[in-house]
């Protein structure tokens, strides 16, 4: 088969990220929701510490110019009046920065600094002139303004000239502050920011999401069929009993499981190699945990209970579990005790499955960590061979490819080569680099099944591989792979065993 090449430029898929967005959002709405507080009650909390109450004090005057009208000039008179109070206002913040009037307001109020503004505005196309001044103490604000009042004229004379004025309004010590505490405005504004915070990181998620979680997203990047789609199931911890857990022979499953294994077994025989009178399937994954092994003891269950003589070998020699899938607690031999024997006979520590005609397991009880110069030998080809002459079919759960090159040197004895990608697990690029593996020792990718995949609706069963997978026993904790920790790293050890 030819290898299977990157597609440098991938699409942008809207649709995959609004899938993704909302994925996230059911699971961060939390967050989201804890954000939009903490933000609201921060802004509330710093708009409520910062404010200050300001007080204002004000009074009104009518300005007359030194000019003098008569009954006939009443008109100009009054213009002559609405000029002086526009001259006032806009000398107005001169005089008040003047030298002469910072030391006579000072001295009035035996301060060395006036603690308040003071601002000056005219009523348009009038006489009036208004003064405030606003300041955080009522009684400031207050004295200031008779301070003002008291020394302007003094000093405004030497800059507009003869100007007088006319109070009508005198000034109140303001009981009131002017400004009002608007702090359920700031805690609005701070929950938007918060919420608007957590779906901006619900967003970065949803694109920074590359696991598969469907068939079109691995067949956009290879040209490997999919095989079919295995639905999320998982057991209540009372049910899993030894032997009945994820399994097509577990009643309680109904056809859950065991239509979508016999799907995926009729599309295997259509893809069978021509000329073969064996076939030998071999089933990987990516990482630990995303369910070759559930896979491969289902379709070894369906094929025999169709009528075919079927072996299931357990060839990761690291991690062992086929026998516990089945149920199976006594001791025997498998591949690794075989290829120890002087004349290994397959035939005679092959076990048979309990509740299941046809269906035979090579499977030991030995472990080994470093099972590459057992692996890669004429002998375990010779063994391999071995089994093939026993059985219509061997299934050959294998070691995951992507941290391990134990399942690239056993493709060189299968016909064909099943992966299985768990639902929203791997990332796509180890997905395909696995896959690139694989068939880069010459071996033929059948095609890829969607494990684990959630079904809508609610239901009994979810899917759990941490009661019965790689999480119980810890695979990879030795051999460099972690869920918790880097799969990159373990990945990269896997392309130096190869390379080695």
């Amino acid at each position: 088969m030819q290898e299977h090449e990157h597609i440098v430029e991938q699409k942008i898929d809207l649709e995959q990220i609004g899938r993704n967005f909302f994925y996230f959002l059911k699971k961060t709405w939390w967050l989201v929701t804890l954000l939009g507080i903490l933000a609201g009650g921060l802004r509330y909390y710093k708009a409520w510490s910062s404010f200050v109450p300001r007080y204002t004090a004000t009074a009104s005057f009518s300005v007359k110019s030194g000019y003098v009208g008569t009954t006939d000039l009443v008109d100009t008179t009054q213009y002559y009046n609405n000029q002086a109070a526009e001259q006032v206002v806009s000398s107005f913040p001169y005089i008040l920065r003047s030298e002469a009037m910072q030391e006579r307001i000072c001295l009035e109020l035996n301060t060395s600094r006036i603690n308040g503004m003071v601002t000056a505005s005219s009523i348009g196309e009038t006489n009036i002139f208004t003064l405030t001044v606003t300041s955080n103490n009522p009684q400031d604000a207050y004295d200031i303004l008779n301070a003002v009042i008291k020394n302007y004229p003094q000093v405004a004379s030497f800059v507009i000239g003869g100007t007088q004025l006319s109070m009508i309004e005198e000034p109140q010590v303001p009981v009131a502050p002017t400004n009002v505490f608007r702090g359920e405005r700031s805690a609005m504004k701070g929950a938007a920011m918060g919420v608007l915070l957590g779906l901006g990181l619900t967003l970065l998620m949803a694109f920074s999401r590359k696991t598969i979680q469907t068939s079109d997203d691995l067949k956009r990047m290879t040209a490997v069929p999919c095989m079919g789609t295995i639905p999320a199931i998982q057991l209540k911890r009372r049910r899993k009993a030894a032997g009945s857990g994820i399994s097509i022979l577990n009643p309680r499953l109904g056809d859950r499981l065991a239509v979508p294994i016999g799907a995926l077994q009729v599309r295997l025989l259509r893809a069978q190699p021509t000329g073969k009178t064996a076939r030998m399937v071999l089933v990987t994954s990516t990482i630990p945990g995303e369910g070759k092994t559930t896979v491969s003891f289902n379709l070894a269950v369906s094929l025999a209970q169709s009528g075919k003589r079927v072996i299931l070998v357990d060839a990761d020699l690291r991690h062992q579990v086929v026998k516990a899938r089945a149920g199976i607690t006594a001791p025997s031999a498998g591949l690794l005790e075989l290829s120890r024997a002087a004349r290994p006979d397959v035939s005679r520590v092959l076990l048979p499955v309990p509740g299941v005609q046809n269906l035979q397991l090579l499977a030991g009880n030995t472990r080994m960590a470093s099972p590459m110069g057992v692996l890669d030998t004429p002998k375990m080809r010779s063994l391999l061979e071995q089994t093939r002459a026993l059985a219509d079919y061997v299934i050959v759960d294998a070691p995951p490819a992507g941290i391990l090159a134990d399942a690239a040197v056993l493709c060189h004895s299968a016909d064909q080569v099943l992966y299985v990608v768990r639902y929203d697990f791997a990332s796509r690029n180890q997905v395909v680099d696995a896959m690139h593996s694989v068939t880069g020792r010459g071996a033929e990718l059948a095609g890829f099944v969607i494990n684990g995949r959630p079904t809508r609706g609610r239901s009994s069963y979810g899917y759990g591989y941490g009661r019965y997978g790689y999480g119980k026993y810890g695979y990879g904790s030795k051999y460099g792979y972690s869920k918790s920790g880097s799969r990159e790293g373990a990945h990269h050890a896997s392309d130096r065993s190869a390379r080695g």
